[in-house]
């Protein structure tokens, strides 16, 4: 289940993000929880980014491992500001966490490496919570419901759930957590599977295979899916309920100073949920609501 969130990271670069730079730079030499302002401005000098709250004489520093050129949720603005869902998250974070800032550093799918190895102090970048991760990582309050749905050909009457796509051709790329939905279903339905097609396709390539009924439909993200078809205007919809949800939360070290951070946390993430500052953030940038319900 390794690629459960970042096999969302395969998309084209739509028009709302300004052309990346920096991305995949790994930082040496910081030690989490540890970093001077001074270390901080170095880091941004070289790339990074601030959260953009407020840095307060004396702060410790904690490094969030993330990216930026996965919109909605973080992406270069035009001014070069770091921005989307995740982005304006971590500055609530960083605005009501005392005594902390909050720096970026991009690093792509290296991250989880980064925070196993002391590297990064946390990984805020849209990472669903699984048994597999648990076992080596400490995860925060979930902040956020990653969800999967079933697209089709727009104008598809006879799909609304996955029992309708049972003897029929579904794309799939292999490891993928949305490959994975499908498999167990056949699991469950040895006697009238879903016929899995599998490829290293890219999510557009997918849907082309839907418009020219190569395959009746995939299971993608629908944030990434609405995206797609607004700036590519592409003949396919989202039919049917989610076919499963995902809790996402703050990636944390599974160690001491990962359950420090866990504390620090949880507490503001809930105060984020309960005074409806995740609703705004998800409506603002996804147009729904996908805050987690407690």
């Amino acid at each position: 289940m390794e690629k459960s969130s970042l096999s969302r990271r395969s998309f084209v670069k739509l028009g709302i993000v300004a052309a990346a730079s920096g991305a995949g730079l790994a930082l040496a030499g910081c030690s989490s929880g540890q970093a001077s302002n001074e270390e901080a401005a170095g880091v941004t000098a070289s790339g990074n980014y601030p959260s953009g709250a407020p840095v307060e004489p004396g702060d410790t520093v904690l490094y969030n491992a993330t990216q930026n050129d996965y919109p909605p949720f973080t992406f270069l603005d035009t001014d070069g500001t770091l921005n989307g869902l995740d982005a304006e998250f971590v500055r609530e974070l960083d605005a009501r966490l005392a005594g902390y800032t909050i720096e970026h550093v991009m690093s792509s799918d290296s991250g989880l490496v980064g925070v196993a190895a002391g590297r990064f102090d946390m990984m805020i970048d849209q990472m669903a919570v699984t048994a597999e991760r648990e076992e080596s990582y400490y995860f925060s309050e979930p902040y956020f419901t990653a969800q999967s749905v079933i697209v089709v050909k727009k104008g598809n009457q006879e799909v609304q759930s996955l029992d309708d796509l049972a003897g029929k051709r579904v794309a799939g790329q292999p490891g993928s957590s949305y490959s994975q939905i499908l498999e167990n279903y056949n699991s469950e339905h040895p006697d009238n599977p879903i016929e899995i097609v599998y490829a290293d396709y890219d999510t557009v390539q997918e849907f082309e295979q839907i418009v020219n009924e190569q395959v009746v439909a995939v299971v993608e993200d629908p944030v990434m899916t609405r995206a797609y078809i607004k700036e590519l205007n592409l003949e396919v919809e989202i039919v049917g309920e989610p076919v499963a949800t995902e809790p996402i939360a703050v990636v944390l070290p599974k160690n001491d100073h990962g359950l420090e951070l866990k504390a620090l946390l949880d507490p503001i993430i809930i105060e984020l949920i309960e005074d409806g500052t995740i609703t705004r953030l998800s409506e603002q940038w996804l147009e729904q609501d996908f805050t987690p319900r407690r």
